[in-house]
């Protein structure tokens, strides 16, 4: 449609609307200054329609981004005067120059609550300086914002030294990290991709990492329990964090400083059970496996009047951190079991502890029947099944089928739960195939279960995000059951006859996934001709095993959120 104002055609890109005003802006007096510039995922295309924006006269200069949606956003530069507006069909909304939206229900909105939106948002960010020219303000940046995170601690580690207080320099490190953890996705990508140059993000991230190493002397236990689950959330929030912890000098020397810094005996014996289990979690969220380390607190865990604060959740987020960073500490994992089951912490499991507990010991690789019964006893009799997740009942079940370990009520509870209320629609593709290989590897029949998993398998979208392993897992789990599908199988084929499909298959999942069509009696002339391609080329045979039965399949489910 063309612009109501000029009957131009619509604006794209730099075009900007010089027709005369004929909107509600201009019974209001309200000059617009709209400058086109690509904000989102697409250049900026507005067309002026019926709602008003107006910003009150105190935000003189302050840049704000409006617009109806990713695709259709403006950056304003508000004059000092009074500001200019866009218009939309649907309704606006206000954010900031990321892209994260915050809708506004209101077509309609008065200059007080604009102007209270605006406002906040300013003081949260800490913006200074805007613009009074009329000019588009330039948003802040990530390396910015963390110059000024290393800048502020700086500052306070001085004064700290000064008057002799080491708390204030804690407390700006945790309180400047926290900041940087809340706002990281309010500001945009640093400028340039040059190491060394001051503007970049890696480069302040090191500057962050070596003024933290040199405050870490200065805390205490609680205190580096803290620091790393802040650390955590910072990796979780950037993954070049998580790179730079693992890879750069300086991300090193922090995690040597915390390391050093909490081993020191004094320190290690003043730290509690939950304190420890943080410390854990965070070296499983950075990806960090420092097993001197976990073993230096494991035996302070390990401790009874350590271990006797430890409750459910705290024993499963253990669990689970240690099978995350593959470090089977077996007498700490001995000792934690036995509390557990001691103290009959399973009654108390809520649904994310018994994924993260079932998930844990079967990736360790610790079969521990009796414990594994009575937590299946738990879910079952307590109706726990109705509160999982789909990761939640995929992890589980998988957990019980990489095991071996055969709990006919649970995995019936399982089937039934999974079958009803549309709930198999919420799986994901791996946690598909993860609850079809669980059965398979058990033998338990369920055609009913099965028939749902293969029309939800079909589902284009699904179907289409299918890795080999995936394939693998699904064809197999079928031809193990002798369950027949021809659709499903016929869908399968075709998604691993796509290019590069077949290439990406490890020798055990195409020995799965030949012998699973060789059960089915499928009789595929370009699936075979392409397993038979795949295994004759890149010396593929000599990686494959003299005998690789398919129940012993050692598929890895992905780790819980």
């Amino acid at each position: 449609k063309s612009c109501p104002r000029c009957r131009s055609p619509p604006m794209v890109g730099d075009a900007m609307c010089q027709g005369p005003a004929r909107d509600p802006s201009a019974a209001l007096g309200l000059a617009g200054d709209i400058h086109g510039r690509s904000i989102g995922r697409s250049p900026v295309h507005l067309h002026v329609r019926t709602a008003l924006l107006a910003l009150a006269t105190g935000l003189g200069g302050m840049g704000v981004v409006l617009g109806a949606g990713v695709a259709s956003t403006a950056l304003i530069a508000v004059s000092h005067t009074l500001s200019a507006t866009t218009v939309t069909q649907r309704p606006p909304v206000v954010t900031l120059h990321d892209g994260s939206y915050a809708p506004l229900r209101q077509p309609w909105l008065t200059v007080e609550r604009v102007t209270q939106v605006q406002a906040r948002r300013r003081m949260a960010l800490g913006l200074t300086n805007p613009t009074t020219d009329g000019s588009i303000w330039d948003p802040p940046r990530k390396a910015d914002m963390v110059a000024n995170a290393v800048a502020a601690i700086q500052k306070t580690q001085r004064h700290a030294v000064e008057q002799g207080n080491p708390k204030a320099a804690v407390k700006a490190v945790q309180r400047q990290l926290q900041h940087l953890v809340d706002n990281w996705k309010q500001y945009i990508v640093d400028r340039t991709s040059d190491p060394s140059n001051p503007t970049n993000l890696r480069y302040q991230a090191g500057a962050l990492c070596l003024v933290v190493a040199d405050a870490v002397d200065m805390h205490q236990a609680g205190d580096l329990a803290n620091l790393m689950a802040i650390l955590a959330r910072l990796c979780s929030r950037d993954a070049k964090f998580r790179l730079m912890l693992q890879d750069s000098m300086e991300g090193q020397k922090l995690l040597q400083a915390v390391e050093a810094r909490m081993l020191r005996p004094e320190v290690v014996r003043s730290f509690s059970g939950r304190q420890i289990v943080r410390v854990f979690w965070a070296l499983a969220k950075m990806g960090v496996r420092n097993e001197g380390l976990i073993h230096g607190l494991g035996q302070q865990l390990s401790r009874s009047t350590v271990l006797v604060g430890l409750t459910a959740w705290d024993v499963a987020l253990t669990v689970w951190a240690l099978a995350k960073l593959q470090v089977a500490d077996e007498e700490l994992l001995d000792r934690i079991i036995t509390h557990a089951v001691q103290n009959r912490l399973v009654d108390t499991c809520a649904a994310q502890d018994v994924s993260n507990l079932v998930w844990g010991l079967s990736t360790l690789g610790v079969y521990e029947p009796g414990l594994m019964s009575v937590i299946a006893d738990h879910v079952v009799q307590d109706n726990l099944l109705y509160t999982f997740t789909s990761q939640g009942v995929a992890n589980t079940a998988w957990a019980y089928a990489h095991l071996g370990i055969l709990e006919p009520e649970l995995m019936a509870a399982i089937a039934e739960r999974t079958s009803k209320d549309v709930f198999l629609s919420t799986f994901k593709a791996k946690e598909l195939a993860m609850l079809a290989w669980a059965f398979g590897t058990l033998d338990i029949v369920q055609p009913e279960l099965m028939r749902q998993i293969a029309a939800h398998v079909l589902v284009p979208r699904v179907i289409g995000s299918f890795n080999a392993q995936d394939l693998a897992m699904v064809l197999w789990a079928f031809a193990k059951l002798r369950l027949t599908h021809e659709v499903l199988v016929a869908g399968l084929v075709a998604r691993a006859l796509k290019p590069g499909v077949l290439y990406s298959f490890t020798p055990r999942e195409l020995a799965m996934t030949a012998w699973a069509l060789g059960t089915l009696r499928v009789r595929s002339l370009p699936m075979m001709e392409g397993i038979a391609s795949r295994a004759l080329r890149d010396r593929f045979l000599a990686y494959c095993n003299p005998q690789a039965p398919p129940l012993a399949c050692p598929c890895l489910a992905s780790a819980p959120a």
